[in-house]
């Protein structure tokens, strides 16, 4: 199996860390699959849509109060069913 460098990214936003594609037997279409989903993943794709016009501070703040929320009641709907 011959050596095939890794696909890094920097990610800026939650610090150094790397997003690392291993292509393995030459299989690109498979490692931009497992990409995109990593990225799918970290928000990447939501935050770039969010970022493509200015967000006044004031929507922006209420933006993240109704994900907090969102994320709560995820959490607590979790929790029930186990």
């Amino acid at each position: 199996m011959p050596e095939c460098p890794g696909l890094k990214i920097k990610n800026g936003k939650r610090g150094d860390s790397f997003v690392e594609i291993q292509v393995i037997d030459n299989n690109v279409e498979k490692a931009i699959r497992v990409l995109k989903r990593k990225l799918q993943q970290e928000g990447l794709f939501r935050e770039m849509k969010q970022r493509k016009y200015y967000e006044k501070p004031s929507v922006k703040r209420k933006r993240k109060e109704k994900e907090a929320q969102r994320r709560l009641r995820k959490k607590m709907r979790l929790m029930r069913t186990d």
